[in-house]
């Protein structure tokens, strides 16, 4: 008799060993708190070395200690600062990261895409500047531009508008002419080809020097 009230009091205590588990292991569970969006998002390879990294979805002052680690400039100092809504902060380096090394951010929180409260992303190495080049003005044709008696000033280039159809003009047409002929900038047409508005890039004055004019031109 005894032996069985001790199998029983055995098997009772085996079935509940796995609940009291789960009560001793939840507070650590909860304690990460409600998720957390990041940005520069998690595997993310096109990070401005001045980037600074947002975490939403909780208060800044709730964010807890965050730890950045550049796999070639070492860990940065920085600031927190909080968002205007009461629902995120930033950190903000205090030194830019290097071009092309990967970041570690580590956290105590329940980051979106991150693996135990942290994530990853990668600086992105910049091309370069396009170096500059001087590109041949477009050669004069007859009638290769506008030109305006109450505008002079202005030389914008001459479009025709050929369609199949007169169903697929309907609407205004913006087009950006660029290497002139005389005058770059930005055009508002009309359906069938009319100008209705011109901007030129500034320090184009015309006649360019380079090309020879026109014999004629359209003028309106």
């Amino acid at each position: 008799m005894r032996l069985t009230h001790r199998r029983r009091w055995l098997w009772t205590l085996l079935t509940l060993l796995p609940v009291t588990t789960a009560l001793i292991s939840a507070p650590a569970a909860s304690a990460a708190g409600p998720p957390v969006a990041v940005f520069p998002i998690p595997g993310g390879h096109f990070a401005a070395p001045a980037t600074q990294i947002t975490l939403r979805g909780i208060p800044a002052g709730a964010l807890g200690t965050i730890v950045v680690t550049g796999s070639r400039s070492g860990v940065h100092p920085g600031s927190v600062r909080a968002d205007s809504d009461g629902q995120g902060g930033s950190f903000l380096p205090a030194i830019a990261f290097k071009p092309g090394e990967v970041v570690t951010v580590t956290t105590g929180l329940d980051v979106i895409g991150g693996a135990n409260g942290s994530f990853q992303f990668t600086i992105a190495t910049a091309a370069g500047a396009i170096p500059p080049a001087n590109r041949p003005s477009a050669p004069r044709v007859r009638g290769d531009v506008n030109r305006f008696p109450s505008r002079p000033d202005l030389a914008p280039a001459a479009v025709k508008v050929i369609t199949s159809s007169p169903r697929e003009a309907l609407g205004d047409i913006f087009v950006a002419p660029q290497v002139g002929p005389i005058q770059d900038g930005v055009m508002i047409l009309g359906q069938s080809g009319g100008l209705v508005w011109f901007k030129p890039v500034p320090g184009q004055d015309w006649p360019r020097t380079s090309g020879s004019r026109a014999t004629a031109e359209h003028r309106c």
